[in-house]
């Protein structure tokens, strides 16, 4: 569980914050938002929580890609945490999939409620 981590110590947390930074810049560099920086006063994405989520368990966790047949096309730079995220299940009743084909919606905004729900899924099957 996500609370048995608590309280790290500071060789613990190092990974997690170079996971947080690591993210942090992947979408600031990245052509996600005009001019290339993460929009601080915009609504995160589905893609771009679906990257957080991935770099946080590729760091915290030593997780591997994993794939996925998405219906609609994702950015780039998001692609590893797309697949990874839908691969694992780690979406609501939102996300449609038919015909062998999963419909992220990923430059769709992400909700409060499922972002509550994105971080209970990922607690309950992943830690």
């Amino acid at each position: 569980m996500l609370n048995t981590w608590l309280p790290l110590k500071i060789e613990d947390a190092a990974p997690l914050m170079c996971a947080g930074e690591t993210t942090f810049s992947v979408i600031r560099n990245s052509k996600a938002r005009p001019g290339g920086a993460f929009g601080t006063d915009e609504p995160i994405r589905r893609e771009e929580a679906a990257i957080f989520i991935w770099r946080l368990v590729k760091f915290a966790m030593d997780a591997a890609p994993a794939q996925a047949d998405l219906k609609r096309p994702v950015a780039p730079w998001a692609s590893e945490g797309v697949q990874y995220v839908v691969s694992r299940e780690l979406y609501g009743p939102e996300v449609e999939a038919s015909g062998g084909k999963v419909d992220y919606k990923p430059r769709d905004p992400l909700l409060r409620q499922e972002a509550a729900a994105l971080i209970d899924m990922m607690q309950q099957k992943l830690l």
